[in-house]
C-alpha cells in the first residue's frame, strides 16, 4: 500500500505575506519551500510604515478583509502573548485644513458605522491621556483608533522566519529565473543557483515582483508601475531620541511611529515625487531636511535631535485598482497569486485563508472580491469595488 506524500508547495517571496502563508501551509501538512531573493532584491515589508489598521479602507469588502487582518494580530496576542515587535497601542490622526478635517471626520464616521472602534478627542486630551510629547493644538479634533497598532518590520520578519523553520519550511536565498508549468504535480521552479525545485503548487507572493514571477508562468498580475502616483515613496529612520511616543501618528505633514531603541520611522507622502528618481540614484538632501523639520514641528524629542539616519525608497505592490489580487491564476493548474499593498496588516489572515484554499480546497468568501478574473476584459469593471482605496 503506497503512502501519499504531502503536497509540495514553493512560495516565491519571503516577505510578510509569503512567510505567513508558508507557515500556514506547513501547519496544514504541506511540504513547503520559500524562495527569497534576499539582499539582491530588498523586499516590500522592510520599507513599509507597517501600521496595522482597517480605518484607511472604506470600501466594505476591503475594510472587512483588513478588519480580519487586524483581528488576527489581536488573536495572536490572546493565544501566544504579544511578541516584542508588535505594538497594538492604537493610532492617532488629525488634519490642519477644513477640507481635510471634513474628510477625516467623514471617514471616521463611516468606519464607525461598520462597527470599528473610534474615539474623537481634543488635542488637549491626547496630550493629557496618551502622548504628552505630541505637538497637537489643544483644540484640534483628533481621531483615535484604539485597536490599531504597528509592527517593527525587522522583528516581524524574523519572527515569521523562526516560526517557518520550526514548522520545517525550507528557505532558499535565490532568485527565480524560470517557472515551468505542466499541470499540478509537475511544476519546476528554476533558481539562479542552477537549482530546480519540483512543486505541486507555486504561490507567487513576491510583492512588487509578483507580476514578473507570474509572467514566467504565462499569466499576469496587473500592478501599477513604479512611476505612477502613490507607488514609490520614501521611508526614513531617525537616530535614537528620548521621546515618549508609543503609537503611530498621522499628523498634517508627517506620519511617525516608534521603531525601538528610541528610534522613529518617518513618512511624508508629499515628498514622494522624487522617489522614483531616487530608486536609481541618491535620495535628495532636501528630503532628509524636510523630514527632520517636520518632525520637530510634530513631536517634542527630549534629549535627542531627531536626526534622520537613513532614508530608504520603497515600491508599493499596488494592483491596478488598488485592491489585493488573491487566488488561482486563470487557466493555470497549480499557480496561486497573492499580492496586496497592506501586506503587514493582511499577512496573518491571508496566510490562513490562502492555506485553506490551497491545502484544504476551500473557497474563502472573504477573498471572492479580490480574484484575478476581475481584470478580464469581459468583466464589468466600472463598479464601486474598483475605486482605488486610500493609500
Amino acid at each position: 500500500m503506497s503512502v501519499r506524500r504531502p503536497p509540495r508547495v514553493v512560495v516565491v517571496g519571503g516577505g510578510a505575506i509569503g512567510l505567513a502563508t508558508a507557515c500556514e501551509l506547513a501547519r496544514a501538512g504541506c511540504g513547503v519551500t520559500v524562495v527569497d531573493a534576499g539582499r539582491a532584491r530588498p523586499g516590500t515589508t522592510g520599507v513599509s510604515f507597517a501600521r496595522i489598521n482597517a480605518a484607511e479602507k472604506t470600501l466594505p469588502p476591503y475594510h472587512e478583509l483588513n478588519a480580519a487582518g487586524l483581528a488576527a494580530f489581536h488573536d495572536l496576542v490572546r493565544t501566544d502573548g504579544a511578541p516584542r515587535w508588535l505594538h497594538l497601542t492604537g493610532h492617532l490622526e488629525w488634519a490642519a485644513t477644513d477640507d481635510r478635517r471634513r474628510a477625516l471626520r467623514e471617514r471616521t464616521r463611516l468606519v464607525e458605522s461598520f462597527g470599528y472602534r473610534v474615539e474623537v478627542l481634543s488635542g488637549r486630551d491626547v496630550k493629557a491621556r496618551l502622548e504628552p510629547d505630541l505637538l497637537v493644538p489643544d483644540e484640534e479634533e483628533v481621531s483615535f483608533f484604539p485597536d490599531e497598532g504597528y509592527a517593527e518590520t525587522g522583528g516581524l520578519l524574523e519572527g515569521l522566519r523562526r516560526a517557518a523553520a520550526a514548522l520545517g519550511v525550507a528557505i532558499r536565498r535565490a532568485r527565480v529565473t524560470t517557472l515551468s508549468v505542466s499541470g499540478r504535480g509537475s511544476h519546476r521552479v528554476g533558481l539562479d543557483t542552477e537549482e530546480m525545485l519540483p512543486a505541486d503548487v507555486v504561490v507567487c507572493a513576491a510583492g512588487r515582483w509578483t507580476g514578473e514571477v507570474a509572467g514566467l508562468a504565462g499569466t499576469s498580475a496587473p500592478l501599477r508601475r513604479p512611476e505612477e502616483d502613490g507607488v514609490t515613496g520614501f521611508l526614513a529612520t531617525t537616530a535614537p531620541t528620548s521621546t515618549s511616543l508609543s503609537r503611530s501618528v498621522f499628523a498634517p505633514r508627517l506620519n511617525v511611529r516608534p521603531d525601538g531603541g528610541g528610534r522613529l520611522v518617518l513618512q511624508a507622502l508629499e515628498l514622494d515625487g522624487d522617489a522614483v528618481t531616487a530608486l536609481a540614484g541618491t535620495v535628495p538632501s532636501r528630503v532628509r531636511e524636510q523630514l527632520e523639520a517636520r518632525l520637530t514641528e510634530t513631536l517634542r524629542l527630549g534629549g535627542g535631535r531627531g536626526d534622520v539616519s537613513e532614508v530608504r525608497v520603497g515600491v508599493r505592490p499596488l494592483p491596478l485598482d488598488g485592491l489585493p489580487i488573491v487566488g488561482w491564476a486563470d487557466g493555470l493548474d497549480g499557480v496561486y497569486l497573492v499580492v496586496a499593498h497592506s501586506g503587514v496588516t493582511l499577512c496573518l489572515v491571508l496566510g490562513r485563508l490562502v492555506a485553506g484554499e490551497i491545502a484544504r480546497g476551500r473557497s474563502e468568501p472573504l477573498l471572492e472580491p479580490f480574484r484575478l478574473a476581475r481584470f478580464a476584459p469581459s468583466e464589468a469593471t466600472a463598479t464601486a469595488l474598483h475605486r482605488p482605496p486610500p493609500l
